[in-house]
């Protein structure tokens, strides 16, 4: 996406501060799934996932609450 690793905040939209279309952001998050085994990243969770916070929580949900449904609305 062009943009530092240590520019990217939590806060950051990855679509109007990344500048990123729906395949740049869907790239990282299969990188971020073939990482952590058993995590689910549906389409859906693609659409819903706008900052970089979004996929953190998706990733930290099943670790910290023992639960395979992330908190995605």
């Amino acid at each position: 996406m062009g943009v530092s690793l240590g520019r990217v905040t939590d806060e950051m939209d990855s679509t109007q501060d990344l500048g990123a279309d729906w395949l740049d952001r869907l790239a990282p998050m299969m990188a971020v799934k073939e990482q952590f085994a058993g995590l689910e990243i549906t389409d859906d969770d693609v659409d819903r996932i706008q900052v970089v916070g979004d996929l953190i929580r998706h990733i930290e949900w099943p670790i910290t609450r023992g639960d395979d449904k992330a908190p995605l609305q």
